[in-house]
């Protein structure tokens, strides 16, 4: 696979084109291997704040592909948080593989699941990832290599939620001109990053 990217670099700034990558050969594989994301391929993450992968493989030929398996290597700048409940899935350390059985000619089968960038990954880091997935046709081996998504590392935004309540008397009943009114406050952080 061939990937370029174009950098715009001026006094007091930098930005970058979205990659563009292209897999290198003839595509004549019945096995098809999409890569997707959530949020979308170029898009910023943070740290801390899980976000989902995908892959869908497709039987694009006219026979049955059998022992389909898919192996994704995590990016050294993520860990793999949880499966989203699909029984096919195994880890070991950054490989997620994916065991898709057998698909039908013009099926298509996906999964996805959830990493995240692991603490002490600097901003505007750049996190790229690609599958490969691996079948037969009778007695042929298949293969294929998906695309390229990557994304950049983003600013933790704290999430600072205020929430007010009257306690005695509650806010539905009217309060005389010397009463007393007991107000509860609660204040939380929500987001990902630490409010000083």
């Amino acid at each position: 696979q061939i990937c370029n990217m174009a950098t715009a670099q001026g006094n007091e700034s930098q930005n970058n084109s979205k990659i563009i990558c292209h897999n290198i050969g003839e595509d004549d594989s019945e096995l098809k291997l999409i890569k997707y994301s959530d949020p979308e391929n170029t898009k910023e993450v943070v740290r801390g704040e899980p976000y989902t992968y995908g892959l869908r493989v497709e039987n694009i030929g006219e026979a049955n592909i059998t022992n389909i398996v898919v192996d994704d290597i995590l990016d050294s700048n993520l860990e793999f948080v949880h499966d989203a409940g699909y029984e096919n899935i195994t880890v070991n350390g950054q490989r997620v593989q994916v065991d898709f059985g057998t698909l039908a000619p013009s099926e298509t089968k996906a999964v996805i699941f959830y990493v995240q960038v692991r603490e002490g990954v600097r901003t505007e880091t750049r996190i790229y990832n690609t599958a490969e997935g691996t079948g037969m046709v009778g007695d042929e081996p298949v293969s294929a290599i998906s695309n390229t998504v990557y994304h950049t590392v983003g600013t933790p935004i704290p999430n600072l939620e205020i929430v007010k309540e009257a306690d005695n008397p509650p806010i539905t009943e009217r309060v005389g001109l010397n009463d007393e009114v007991k107000y509860t406050i609660t204040i939380s952080n929500t987001g990902a990053t630490m409010i000083p």
